[in-house]
């Protein structure tokens, strides 16, 4: 593309061109100028407050700091950016600073004497019971925030808590509803139920032409053909350039001998253990073994003595500092009485395996291999350079490749998720996945951009064809119609039968009779709450609700639909809520903390009423899209900056 330019540098246009872009660089370059200090801009307006870009990017970063601190240091502005970290930050300034003017018009004010007896007094700035100035900085430093910053931040929190906690201070729940919610949450049943299940129903009728002609065109959807693209692609990865990529044998002489630890397997030993307590015990033990006996018979014999198989081991596999001895002696021998922290160590070997050293000719190809993709990822951004020069010279995608001497690839249809017409996957598109958004946002007979993957490697698409969604004629899809008119009859059959069935139980029938003049199974519903899935039980959401809507000894009103068949459901039991004071006092204080929460609500749309709120979009996606990165964005100093110390 720099080829392509300079080729063109003394055109009366290029030379305009560049004029403009001289221009347009002046002007942003000294945006300030023009539009002003951007960490000032206000983002967003509470009645006669303003938040300004600059504090919701300090706040932002103080978010960030936090996150890092829980999930580690890789975590970014970008992340947080799009997990809407900053959206919520900018809410909870907006809530902080509605309560602020609320608290500041009812009068209520944090005077200094008491911000200093509440940081002394704090356990968390203390060492030894005294103030400690050290941790107090400490922990400024940790927060971003100057002294001022936190002392106001700290005043405006303690101003806030005064007013929520006197709109909160009655939330309580009388004990009388606290009961009812618990017997409601806490209540079990028992049931059971028959499966009529879909495969079972076989006798429908032959769909004639009118039936198909109906679920066809009600299922138009499920009929249509996806967009296709014909495409024309190119992908640059290191294995597609190993043949321009020549390694010497001396090299790969070099690089076997600096990773001969790769090729070498070490010596491997079946050792067993005698571990005793004492010297004493331990040379009984080795009189022993010289008597010829095993080291298992050894520690039945000699109390305190135990004995270990270590198994197949290597050097570096034995207890440091005592294992070495076990590699000195030969296959059958034991050691010597070994002394260590544990006590007194025997270890005999019983087979050796030698060290084994693979050859450098059996390893000759992998090895060039190896050192070839290493140099073959260096040459990539070079091709990439040379295949997006050809593009920008005015070749298509096909040509480009030619003159790099790059493989192209086509394909004749696939869709956004990579499967041909036929349904299966396309395999020259697979691992790709930039690829397929690329061609289905690409123009069609236009190259695309030469992009590059995470990992890496290189790609160029053009679109040779569109082919737009179409709905499938009945032709094509007529076996799919049948299927559908089918599963559709066994559903209907299924929901029949059962219907009848449920109506039989309601006449008094026993479940188990029909059950057994239906050769159907009856499955349990162990006791479940409310609140219970279903899932143990096999049976959904809906089958748990029918049974809380059925009185005991009764069939349900109605029949349950699952993903295989249709349920009959019965309720065998009600058992109430066993008494359980814990969970019924861990109940209450869940339950005022809603209240609690819905009184907060409620007062702070009504402070909203009082202090209109109006965000400003255009800035806060502007700090967005810019992450502050023109001069803003690296502040961590509340407004107002350092102020003197209040004690």
């Amino acid at each position: 593309m720099l080829t392509a330019l300079r080729k063109q540098a003394k055109s009366w246009v290029v030379k305009a061109l560049l004029l403009v872009l001289v221009l347009s660089f002046a002007i942003w370059g000294i945006g300030d100028i023009f539009y002003g200090n951007p960490a000032e801009e206000e983002v967003a307006s509470i009645g006669s407050s303003q938040i300004t870009t600059g504090e919701l990017n300090d706040a932002f970063n103080r978010s960030v700091n936090n996150l890092q601190r829980q999930f580690g240091g890789q975590f970014s502005r970008e992340q947080a950016i799009g997990l809407g970290i900053l959206q919520q930050t900018l809410q909870e300034q907006i809530s902080q600073r509605l309560l602020a003017l609320e608290a500041e018009e009812m009068g209520i004010w944090v005077d200094d004497d008491t911000l200093r007896e509440l940081i002394t007094e704090n356990p968390n700035f203390q060492t030894a019971g005294r103030f400690d100035r050290l941790r107090f900085n400490q922990l400024l430093r940790t927060t971003g925030l100057s002294e001022q910053g936190y002392l106001e931040a700290l005043r405006a929190d303690l101003a806030r808590n005064a007013l929520t906690s006197g709109i909160t201070a009655g939330a309580t729940v009388p004990g009388a509803q606290v009961d009812a919610i618990y017997s409601y949450r806490n209540e079990e049943r028992r049931g059971r139920y028959i499966k009529i299940s879909d495969a079972d129903i076989q006798d429908f009728d032959e769909p004639g032409d009118a039936a198909l002609d109906t679920i066809y065109n009600d299922n138009e959807a499920q009929f249509t053909a996806p967009e296709y693209r014909a495409v024309t692609f190119v992908t640059i990865e290191p294995e597609d350039l190993l043949d321009e990529v020549e390694i010497a044998d001396e090299d790969l002489q070099i690089a076997y001998d600096e990773r001969a630890g790769q090729y070498i397997t070490p010596e491997r030993r079946a050792v067993q253990q005698l571990l005793a307590p004492d010297n004493e015990a331990a040379e009984a033990a080795n009189a022993l073994v010289e008597e010829g006996k095993d080291f298992a018979a050894i520690a039945d014999e000699l109390d305190g003595v135990s004995f270990t198989d270590l198994g197949d081991v290597t050097e570096a596999g034995m207890p440091a500092g005592i294992g070495a001895d076990a590699f000195k002696v030969n296959e059958g021998e034991v050691t010597d009485p070994i002394q260590s922290p544990f006590g007194f160590h025997l270890f005999k070997v019983t087979s050796i395996t030698p060290e084994d050293v693979t050859p450098f000719d059996d390893v000759r190809d992998d090895l060039r291999r190896q050192l070839a993709l290493v140099e073959a990822e260096d040459l990539l951004p070079t091709v990439a350079t040379q295949l997006d020069d050809e593009l920008a010279a005015g070749s298509n995608v096909a040509d480009a490749a030619a003159a790099v001497g790059l493989t192209v690839k086509t394909v004749e249809a696939v869709d956004r998720q990579g499967l041909a017409p036929s349904g299966e996957p396309v395999s020259s598109v697979e691992g790709w996945f930039g690829l397929l958004t690329t061609a289905f946002d690409a123009v069609e007979n236009e190259p695309s951009l030469v992009e590059e993957t995470d990992d890496g490697a290189y790609y160029v698409v053009e679109v040779n064809d569109i082919m737009e969604p179409r709905l499938k004629t009945m032709d094509e899809v007529r076996d799919d119609v049948i299927a559908l008119y089918e599963d559709g009859q066994r559903r209907e059959g299924a929901r029949a039968k059962a219907e009848s069935l449920r109506a039989k139980l309601q006449e008094a029938a026993s479940l188990d009779t029909i059950a057994a003049d239906e050769g159907l199974t009856i499955e349990a519903i162990e006791p479940v709450k409310r609140s219970d899935s279903g899932a143990d039980a096999q049976v959904n959401r809906e089958a748990i609700a029918a049974l809380f809507q059925t009185e005991a000894g009764s069939v349900a009103e109605d029949v349950i639909e699952v993903e295989d068949g249709i349920l009959v459901i019965a309720n065998d039991e009600i058992m109430n809520a066993a008494d359980d004071e814990d969970a019924r006092a861990q109940l209450k204080t869940e339950l005022e903390r809603q209240v609690r929460s819905d009184l907060l609500e409620q007062f702070g749309s009504a402070l909203q009423d009082l202090h209109p709120i109006e965000i400003n979009q255009t800035a806060l996606q502007r700090l967005i899209d810019n992450d502050l990165d023109h001069g803003y964005g690296g502040g961590s100093m509340a407004p107002g900056g350092p102020a003197p110390a209040m004690f």
